[in-house]
């Protein structure tokens, strides 16, 4: 710990005599400790808490049924493997232990605890390539391999709106809503939000990856980052580039996720859940929600406010479930299932 104008960590620990000091002593104001005490902490922390945690997920005969398809969840299951993270990157349970104990179990579910061990592989390997790269690996504008395709066009007041879940994308707002409330964002989610933050509004990746630092309670530097840089068009490989509506369309399609985290859009027919800015005035008046009023306004993006270019075409589509069932995702992309190809299927526009 470094030196401060009151003296090293060292001297500060001696002044307390040696202990960790009591949250009453850190400063906090009387109606801060007030508000302290009716917050009731979403998870329990702890080794202890961590392994029992694990328990429940080993003893769920159900815990890696569909696992690749648990990723593509915008809701965290309780008794999924990726509700470990917490504990995990906190250092309250061995990353070892947790792929020691997982492989011995005998299950009709082979193929997917494997793959859940890969992505621990990954997560080490991200490690390593981290610490290869170092800096560059966090802060280099395009990446460590300086993939500039795209300049980023930093703007303070989009960056803002989308911080505020106020971008007029009701998938972006919940995601966001939800990631602040609940402290957990979906791989899917990460994915949807970070393409859209980064090549579609071309702000800055790094603003978005420390937006997720500031919330995310299960967030692992290295791992987070490595995502960010292949949304965002800068990692190792070819590009891909996500359309946020047909994304909310396969993961999301009757908007439950979307209305659960934004109530004011409850009563807004499931066509245009996922672009509510295109509905007619006289439907807006009817279900209560007045575009610029009582939602905002969609933040100008071609690819989504031009009218010709709202959903992906039919040929886009196909390219797009190709690459799916092509790529094998270890942590970034899923093979498409026949349950999700039956999932991603275009709206009908009028």
């Amino acid at each position: 710990m470094g030196k401060s104008e009151e003296g090293s960590g060292k001297e500060g620990m001696e002044e307390l005599g040696g202990k960790v000091p009591m949250i009453e002593e850190c400063g906090f104001r009387k109606e801060e400790m007030e508000l302290l005490s009716t917050l009731k902490p979403s998870i329990k922390a702890g080794e202890e808490a961590g392994l029992h945690q694990l328990r429940t997920v080993l003893d769920t005969k159900t815990s890696f049924d569909h696992y690749n398809d648990q990723k593509d969840e915008l809701q965290q299951k309780k008794a999924g493997p990726a509700s470990l993270t917490q504990w995990v990157v906190n250092g309250c349970l061995s990353v070892r232990r947790v792929y020691e104990e997982v492989g011995r179990l005998e299950s009709k579910q082979a193929e997917e605890i494997e793959q859940f061990r890969s992505d621990l592989l990954l997560r080490d390997f991200l490690y390593f390539r981290a610490l290869k790269y170092q800096s560059k690996y966090f802060n280099a504008e395009y990446g460590i391999y300086d993939r500039s395709n795209d300049k980023w066009e930093t703007d303070p007041i989009i960056i803002e709106k989308i911080k505020g879940a106020k971008s007029g994308m009701p998938m972006i707002d919940a995601l966001v809503r939800c990631l602040k409330t609940t402290g957990y964002i979906s791989l899917r989610g990460r994915m949807i939000f970070a393409h859209y933050f980064s090549q579609d509004l071309k702000q800055d990746w790094r603003i978005g990856a420390k937006f997720f630092q500031k919330y995310q309670l299960d967030f692992e530097p290295c791992s987070i980052y490595g995502e960010w840089h292949a949304s965002a068009g800068i990692g190792p490989g070819k590009i891909y580039k996500f359309h946020v509506l047909n994304q909310g369309q396969a993961f999301d399609p009757d908007g439950s996720f979307i209305k659960s985290y934004l109530p004011e859009l409850e009563k807004v027919p499931i066509e245009f859940i996922h672009d509510p800015y295109r509905m007619p005035k006289e439907l807006q008046q009817k279900c209560g929600v007045i575009i610029g009023e009582t939602y905002p306004r969609c933040i100008e993006c071609e690819r989504y406010t031009q009218k010709d270019r709202r959903y992906p075409t039919e040929r886009t589509l196909e390219s797009q479930k190709k690459i799916f069932e092509k790529v094998i995702k270890p942590g970034y992309f899923v093979k498409t299932t026949q349950q999700t190809s039956r999932r991603v299927k275009l709206p009908k526009i009028d």
